[in-house]
């Protein structure tokens, strides 16, 4: 079985009770910087320690800042993978079909990760749906064959390929794109998924936000 290598900035919701995962105040924060990176609103504020050491606030006045640092903290860690230039395929939200040719959400923000690289990675919209269906947090399909079977190659990467979403969950979507991807003959495939929700794992955060203030 062929093995796809998934990296991950930050877990969230990794510590598990009795009655399912328990959130903690760093799970908040988190909570807050996905709302940022899915282009939600921020309830309140959130503090992130960033790289100089010094603490910064950022709330719904700020969060195309946060966005910023964000992209360039996936840039710089993207680049850490290889010396190679890379090519960014973001994962198409739920209504990126064939017909539409619009622009989506993920795509705007490999952008923003590709602007941040200083031209090592490049992001192409090289996947895309046959028909449009439900967003996976509104019960729309997980299962990576289904998925699959609704998915269609739009662009041929010429660079290794890196898949790129903002929220790993069950991880159905990325399974799905591989696949798709490899039977179209693109090989040094890796995942990347900035947030992981996965009780079953230790909680680290090796960039943006450790121990960090929200206001709620």
């Amino acid at each position: 079985m062929t093995e796809l290598r998934v990296f991950s900035r930050v877990y969230y919701l990794t510590a598990a009770g009795e009655g399912g995962p328990v959130w903690r105040d760093e799970d908040w924060v988190t909570h807050k910087l996905i709302k940022c990176v899915k282009g939600d609103p921020i309830n309140g504020y959130l503090n992130l320690p960033m790289r100089s050491g010094k603490h910064r606030r950022f709330d719904e006045r700020t969060k195309d800042q946060l966005l910023d640092v964000v992209c360039a903290n996936i840039a710089r860690k993207l680049e850490a993978l290889s010396t190679e230039p890379l090519c960014l395929v973001p994962i198409p939200n739920s209504g990126a079909t064939v017909r539409t040719r619009r622009r989506f959400r993920t795509l705007e923000l490999a952008d923003r990760v590709a602007a941040g690289s200083n031209g090592r990675i490049e992001a192409i919209a090289a996947l895309r749906w046959k028909t449009a269906h439900m967003p996976a947090h509104e019960d729309g399909p997980r299962d990576p064959a289904l998925l699959l079977d609704n998915l269609v190659v739009t662009a041929r990467p010429q660079k290794p390929v890196v898949i790129f979403d903002e929220v790993l969950t069950t991880g159905g979507h990325m399974v799905a794109c591989y696949r798709r991807l490899v039977a179209e003959g693109d090989h040094t495939i890796r995942g990347h998924g900035h947030w992981s929700c996965d009780p079953g794992s230790a909680a680290h955060d090796d960039g943006l936000a450790g121990r960090a203030a929200t206001g709620h």
